[in-house]
């Protein structure tokens, strides 16, 4: 929630505005001062914090400048908009988000959305925009920086993507989106591929050894894994993890 409100002068300016008491305006301000950024605001907290009352409150509800969606005081205040234009990148959704449109159905709110310029992309230039859950590899914005995740991470992932063209991208972005693997685990999973022989798709290598958690062995050599590379056919393996064939 922001720290910062303002007031439009076309409401407060008003005669119907000034005509309140003073006392009721204050309350007013306070109200919008502590607001969210759908103009919700937990008018009893107010009212004990400033020690207004509930009089100033039904004054403020009678005139139209607010509406109390429940017993505990939670209210909307109407002109919540024209005193605030809040960006749809930056806005949090109230927590009583559900409870204003219950009471006022037809009300308008700003719809959260993220900045053009800063949309998760499908792991690198697929072209395809789309939100995954929290850490999972489709919702990482590889090539900038992530919000909360190690640059050193982003980078690594980088590294890991140049190995891969679009289509192989998508598959991973695929499997990782739907098991909710984290881009850490792909990283650490190709440093363990990507140096075995006999591999003609990386893509079904990558996915079985995420699936099968396959762990680094610094007591090897020439095969960097602990387990006996086996003759997978990874074609049919990453069909099958995908979900592709029965």
């Amino acid at each position: 929630m922001a720290q910062r409100r303002m007031f439009s002068i076309k409401i407060i300016d008003s005669a119907k505005f000034l005509k309140m008491p003073s006392s009721t305006r204050l309350l007013y301000y306070d109200l919008g001062m502590r607001a969210d950024d759908d103009g919700i605001v937990e008018a009893f907290n107010v009212l004990r914090m400033t020690g207004a009352t509930e009089d100033d409150l039904r004054v403020l509800a009678s005139k139209g400048y607010i509406k109390v969606l429940n017993e505990d005081l939670v209210t909307y205040i109407f002109d919540w908009q024209e005193h605030n234009k809040i960006r749809a990148d930056r806005k949090i959704d109230s927590l009583y988000k559900d409870l204003l449109l219950q009471i006022i159905p037809e009300v308008k709110l700003v719809e959260r959305k993220q900045r053009a310029d800063r949309k998760a992309k499908l792991l690198n230039e697929s072209g395809t925009s789309q939100r995954q859950p929290k850490d999972c590899l489709g919702q990482d914005r590889l090539g900038q920086d992530r919000l909360g995740q190690d640059r050193t991470t982003t980078v690594e992932i980088e590294e890991v993507l140049k190995n891969f063209n679009t289509e192989e991208i998508e598959s991973i972005s695929k499997f990782c989106s739907k098991n909710n693997i984290s881009v850490d685990v792909v990283v650490e999973k190709f440093n363990i591929i990507k140096n075995l022989k006999k591999i003609d798709n990386r893509v079904g290598a990558l996915i079985t050894a995420i699936k099968e958690d396959w762990k680094p062995n610094k007591g090897q050599v020439n095969n960097n894994c602990n387990f006996s590379q086996r003759d997978y056919d990874y074609d049919s393996l990453e069909k099958q993890l995908l979900g592709w064939e029965e």
